[in-house]
């Protein structure tokens, strides 16, 4: 199994990135990566961070999910 070492910074930047992803144009091959499949990407990584796949997991995932946006949120308020 590969194993990739992200900080929890590195992985809001990922987040960010994926967000900002969706909203943009996009042409010839990457048109087959409409939101869902963004969306998976981003649940997937969300899971792999958090290592579990139990009911209570998703709940955290969920949980963690939403704390990173409004991370992100809060992050671009700063900026502005």
């Amino acid at each position: 199994m590969n194993r990739f070492l992200l900080s929890f910074e590195d992985y809001t930047i990922i987040l960010n990135a994926l967000h900002y992803y969706k909203k943009v144009e996009k042409r010839g091959a990457f048109k087959q990566y409409d939101d869902d499949r963004v969306n998976a990407v981003r649940d997937k990584m969300a899971l792999q961070i958090t290592g579990e796949e139990t009911d209570e997991g998703k709940l955290k995932l969920k949980v963690f999910v939403v704390l990173s946006l409004l991370i992100n949120v809060g992050l671009i308020w700063y900026c502005l």
